[in-house]
């Protein structure tokens, strides 16, 4: 009942099982709904580090329907290029 919300699915190539994209840093209400369906306990959005301002408003948009969201903001780069190591170090912070 958690998911890590990446910007694309290179980065959900490298994150790994329960992280989805939104295939930019858009995202559409039809993928709000899906979201919601999956009844999630806890949402991480994890975009690239430039993307700072689309994933807060992201992020307020899943408020609606889950209630512990939570940024995951990297110093420079995106989620594609963390190391394997990481990888590992994020999902292990935040269970996944």
């Amino acid at each position: 009942h958690k998911v890590i919300i990446c910007e694309g699915v290179i980065d959900v190539w490298r994150i790994g099982k329960g992280s989805v994209a939104t295939m930019g840093v858009e995202y559409t209400s039809a993928q709000l709904s899906l979201l919601a369906q999956k009844e999630l306990d806890e949402i991480y959005i994890l975009f690239d580090s430039d993307a700072i301002a689309k994933a807060e408003k992201l992020a307020s948009a899943v408020t609606t329907f889950c209630s512990k969201v939570e940024m995951i903001e990297l110093e420079n780069g995106d989620p594609g290029e963390m190391t394997p190591e990481e990888v590992i170090k994020l999902r292990k912070e935040i269970g996944i």
